[in-house]
């Protein structure tokens, strides 16, 4: 609305402007003219006194100024005055009381000067060369005066009328050439909530030049349309891909201790009458069962339990359980150097899935009757254990992910990396991996113990 109501100004203060110029203008040529028509007068004037004058007559000459006092059809004469060099009245003729001579005109300063307030003009005119004596006339142009008075107020009602008009009219136009602005403006400040195109009708009032604005604007929103459908896509697709991801780590965490509790299975279906072996396969599987249940827990991010059971030697045993399986079908030797005293501040399960994957990992690589091994131990309030190989190495892009670097390379992630990095992360533990001299990887698991209770 400023930019309308600003042009409409604009438009109303140059049409009164203007037409006050014009006024000043024509006030000035009528100030002209009747200094003409003054200086008219006077001519006839002088040529009907100059010889008495020179003659310094002065009876003629006032009987002079009389006798032009008589006829007055065209000038009505106010006051005629004979004035010596130093403007002293030698002569005086005047209608009524005679008004007083401006001084301007007495001294010679001025020839013409028009009183607007007492509507006369005085008008001078020398007689002789030497200026001794001079004509002075004083005009009656009241009349005048008022009817131009009259003029000026009715043209500058008419001319406020008429430039209050065309500013409304300016005002009424760009009000109208501007809906489409105002339109733009309103879909864009309802953009954040939903972007809408322009509406056609709405495009059709638009201007020559305005136009192939809104249609980059209709063609902004359809690629914002696009760009939100295709988001959306991604997202659904996003969701499905995390869903079977989960779904598959969850199978493949799952079976990495089936093979143990197999084991312990067909112990106690052999050996169940022996009691120790029953007891400790029945210890094994409750143990393994809980962790699996704790597996589960963690992988959904449903419920994490406060009363989680503490890791202790045991758990290592468990794990040798679950490994053997695969490292004898690997024809692997597993070597295990604890030296935990007893049981750490650390919930149990996070740690036996870590270890699990990164030795069932180990295992899997390395080579008929080769070697993998786990150390353990205590170190500055860190459980540290260190799990080896003698495989070929491990690649970079899946050493990249274990250590963090590398989140974004989907193509080098696999299910167990992706258990262990979620876990350690848990767990606010550090990870280093080394290559050893002889070949094989060496990854380094820094596991910081929970403050007591």
């Amino acid at each position: 609305m400023k930019l309308p109501f600003f042009a409409a100004l604009i438009v109303f203060v140059v049409a009164v402007a203007s037409t006050q110029l014009a006024l000043r203008l024509a006030n000035r040529e009528a100030d002209q003219q009747i200094e003409r028509l003054a200086n008219v007068y006077l001519d006839g004037l002088k040529a009907s006194t100059q010889p008495f004058i020179e003659a310094e007559n002065w009876p003629a000459v006032d009987a002079g100024f009389r006798r032009a006092f008589t006829v007055q059809k065209g000038v009505a004469e106010v006051g005629l005055y004979l004035v010596d060099s130093h403007g002293s009245a030698l002569v005086s003729t005047a209608t009524g009381a005679s008004p007083t001579i401006p001084t301007s005109i007495s001294s010679g300063a001025q020839s013409f000067r028009l009183d607007s307030s007492a509507g006369l003009a005085w008008v001078r005119r020398s007689t002789t060369s030497d200026e001794k004596h001079a004509l002075v006339a004083a005009l009656d142009v009241s009349d005048t005066i008022s009817a131009r008075g009259r003029l000026f107020w009715s043209v500058a009602l008419l001319d406020l009328i008429i430039a209050a008009l065309c500013g409304l009219l300016t005002y009424l136009v760009l009000r109208r050439l501007g809906r489409p602005i105002d339109g733009l403006l309103a879909l864009l400040q309802d953009g954040a909530r939903r972007p809408e195109p322009v509406p056609p009708t709405l495009a059709a009032r638009a201007s020559k030049e305005l136009r192939p604005v809104l249609a980059a604007y209709n063609e902004m929103i359809d690629g914002l349309r696009d760009r939100d459908r295709l988001r959306a896509e991604i997202a659904e697709r996003t969701q499905a891909a995390a869903l079977g991801r989960l779904a598959a780590t969850l199978a493949h965490e799952v079976r990495n201790p089936l093979g143990g509790l197999a084991t312990a299975v067909t112990t106690l279906r052999k050996f169940g009458g022996d009691p120790q072996v029953r007891a400790e396969s029945l210890e094994f599987l409750a143990r393994g069962i809980d962790s699996l249940d704790a597996l589960v827990t963690r992988t959904l991010n449903v419920y994490r339990p406060e009363d989680e059971r503490r890791f202790a030697r045991e758990d290592f045993e468990d794990i040798r359980l679950l490994v053997e399986p695969a490292a004898r079908k690997q024809e692997v030797e597993l070597a295990f150097e604890i030296e935990v005293p007893g049981p750490v501040n650390i919930a149990a399960s996070g740690v036996r899935q870590v270890l699990l994957n990164l030795l069932l990992n180990a295992v899997a690589v390395s080579p008929r009757s080769g070697r993998v091994c786990l150390e353990a131990r205590i170190v500055e309030q860190q459980l540290t254990c260190l799990v080896s190989d003698e495989g070929p190495g491990m690649e970079q892009s899946h050493i990249r992910r274990l250590l963090g670097e590398d989140a974004q390379d989907i193509r080098s992630r696999r299910i167990g990396i992706d258990a262990i990095v979620s876990i350690l992360g848990d767990l606010n533990a550090r990870v280093s991996v080394q290559g050893n001299a002889g070949g094989g990887t060496a990854v380094r698991v820094e596991i910081p113990l929970e403050a007591q209770p």
